[in-house]
């Protein structure tokens, strides 16, 4: 959900309501509809659809529950739906709120339907609307929907590989991470804190697990256990090219600086070393995730929405002087970083090819995964999307390459009554490192 337009919306009708300019003076249809906006904001999903549906039903030309019920479901996530009210509401009156057009757009690009969307997204920034948040909004979905309809014209090779049942599982597995010769596999399981209980909001817990590679397939994976994995978070790992030194994410640490640091461990004598947090001024008050570190341990790559940046969450760096220290952070810069969010920096073993996902550049919606070669010390070329169907309607998110450049590992929700699983690709010649 796009909180901020489902807000902007939700206070539009409560204005509307305040105002009592509805599109009706069927009594009984408005006192449905501000039922079902109290339930609404009130997160009564069930009983804000009722009473919404008996608002339309008592008056069919009552614009407004047509376009609160898209945004229900558009907040479910239930797509189809939500469009079917969209365009019932919209086809009435479009200037009721011609920003819902935004939602809609989004949620015809959430089932793949380019084509449509890109006409609605044409047709709506044609109206010269108002309203600049959604009018950018809608410039991005746009600039998206046009790329996304070539590029399903001119699919790249694409041949993902479950890596099995020893590795994945009903729970989702994700934020793989290689070892330089492809046999230590490393990667973040979302699982209950209360295992008699399902995964939700208040019952998870994000840990570590850990393959090898042997006899020409994956053993099974093993929880790394204390002192790595705690009853906090931790995920998000890179693991060197010796595969016994793993820089990852952990949040809530007692020992940490804002709400997620990275640190460091070293396995000695076939035991992980007592995580050491990284310290500043890599770690700072803000957050810091998703650590990538280069092939000489002389580059630290990274997330952050610390200041400085372009958008939410861009790209940093660190370097490491003589003196062994990590030195100032500093930004990938605009090539890189958008006004929106970039995430899962990978920088391969050759140090000058960076894979990323990103939701600001031009790509197929959600988070696209991209890659970028490096130019000189502080500057990068022009990302390159890695095309369809590697990319899809969904977030891409958490790619990493081989030491040899052609396989990836990422991880995927696409096979949905399984959740997210981990999968190997050979990776197209074009997005290769150099």
């Amino acid at each position: 959900m796009k909180n901020w337009l489902i807000l902007s919306l939700l206070f539009l009708y409560q204005l509307l309501l305040a105002q009592s300019s509805y599109t009706t003076k069927n009594q009984k249809a408005i006192k449905y509809y501000e039922a079902g906006i109290q339930k609404y904001t009130l997160i009564d999903y069930e009983g804000a659809e009722e009473m919404l549906l008996n608002a339309a039903r008592t008056d069919t030309n009552f614009v407004e529950p047509f376009l609160v019920l898209g945004d229900l479901m558009y907040d479910q996530k239930k797509y189809l739906e939500s469009i079917k009210y969209y365009k019932a509401g919209l086809g009435k009156s479009e200037m009721v709120n011609p920003d819902a057009y935004v939602s809609m757009v989004d949620a015809l690009i959430s089932i793949g339907n380019y084509e449509e969307a890109l006409q609605y997204s044409q047709y709506y920034l044609g109206m010269k609307p108002q309203n600049i948040k959604a009018v950018q909004r809608m410039q991005l979905f746009y600039r998206n929907c046009a790329f996304a309809v070539e590029a399903v014209k001119k699919p790249v090779p694409f041949n993902p590989i479950n890596l099995g049942a020893n590795i994945n599982s009903e729970l989702d597995e994700y934020w793989p991470s290689i070892s330089a010769d492809e046999q230590t596999l490393v990667f973040t399981i979302l699982k209950p804190i209360d295992k008699s209980k399902p995964v939700s909001s208040r019952n998870r817990q994000e840990d570590f697990h850990f393959s090898f590679y042997t006899n020409g397939s994956w053993e099974k994976a093993l929880d790394m256990g204390r002192p790595i994995n705690t009853q906090a978070n931790e995920g998000a790992q890179t693991i060197f090219i010796d595969g016994k030194t793993m820089y990852f994410t952990a949040c809530g640490r007692p020992d940490g600086i804002g709400k997620c640091d990275l640190y460091i461990s070293r396995m000695e004598d076939g035991y992980w070393s007592v995580p050491q947090n990284l310290g500043r001024p890599v770690n700072s008050p803000a957050k810091e995730t998703q650590p990538s570190i280069s092939s000489d341990e002389m580059e630290l790559y990274f997330i952050s929405d610390r200041a400085g940046g372009f958008g939410g969450l861009d790209i940093w760096c660190s370097k490491k002087g003589k003196d062994g220290r990590w030195g100032e952070p500093f930004n990938l810069g605009d090539s890189i970083n958008t006004s929106a969010n970039e995430q899962s920096p990978f920088i391969h073993h050759d140090n000058s090819t960076l894979y990323f996902s990103s939701d600001g550049h031009a790509g197929m919606g959600g988070y696209d995964l991209y890659v970028a070669r490096r130019k000189n010390d502080k500057s990068w070329s022009v990302p390159i999307n890695l095309g369809y169907p590697i990319n899809t309607f969904s977030d891409e998110v958490g790619l990493n390459i081989n030491a040899r450049g052609n396989k990836a590992y990422f991880s995927s929700d696409r096979i949905k009554e399984k959740g997210k699983d981990i999968f190997v690709f050979d990776l197209p010649e074009e997005v290769r490192p150099s």
